[in-house]
C-alpha cells in the first residue's frame, strides 16, 4: 500500500488553495444567511405593498385592535381595545394612506410618545402599525406622502 505524504502537494504554488477556501466559506455563509431569513415573520404581504394590503383590509377581517401608548411618563405604557366604531373610523383611515418610500430603521427613529396600533385578524395573524409622519408597518418603516401625512389616525 501507498503512504501518502506531504510531497505530494509540492508541486502546487503556496496559495493554490485559497480560491476554493473562499468559496468554501462564502457558501457557507449564504447557505446560514438563507437558513437565518427563513425563520423570520412572513412579512412580505405588508412590506411590499402596503398601499395595496392596508386598503384591502376589511373590518369584518378584524377580531380586535388594540391602541398602545408609551409617553415615557410612570403611567406609560397604556393600552386599549378600541370599540367597534373606531375600529371602523381607523379602517377608513387605513384605506386613504399613500406611501412614497421604505426607508431604514435608523433613519426612521425619533424621540418622545409613540403609539402602536396591533391589529388582530380572525385569521390569527397580527399586524402592528406606528402612524406618523414615518409610519411603521411590521418591521418595515415608510415614508408617507406629503399630501396625507396630515391624515391622523381617528382614535
Amino acid at each position: 500500500m501507498q503512504k501518502i505524504s506531504a510531497g505530494v502537494f509540492k508541486n502546487f504554488p503556496r496559495f493554490f488553495f485559497i480560491p476554493f477556501l473562499l468559496a468554501f466559506l462564502f457558501l457557507t455563509l449564504t447557505a446560514c444567511q438563507f437558513e437565518d431569513s427563513s425563520l423570520r415573520e412572513d412579512t412580505t404581504t405588508f412590506s411590499k405593498i402596503p398601499k395595496q394590503y392596508l386598503s384591502k383590509i376589511q373590518i369584518s377581517d378584524i377580531k380586535q385592535i388594540e391602541r398602545i401608548s408609551i409617553t415615557g411618563g410612570k403611567d406609560s405604557p397604556t393600552s386599549q381595545n378600541l370599540s367597534k366604531e373606531e375600529i371602523s373610523a381607523f379602517t377608513d383611515w387605513m384605506h386613504q394612506l399613500r406611501f412614497r418610500e421604505e426607508i431604514s430603521r435608523k433613519e426612521a427613529l425619533s424621540s418622545g410618545a409613540v403609539t402602536y396600533y396591533h391589529i388582530f385578524f380572525l385569521d390569527g395573524s397580527k399586524l402592528t402599525i406606528s402612524p406618523g409622519e414615518i409610519m411603521q408597518i411590521n418591521d418595515t418603516y415608510y415614508r408617507l406622502n406629503t399630501e396625507v401625512s396630515t391624515i391622523k389616525p381617528p382614535c
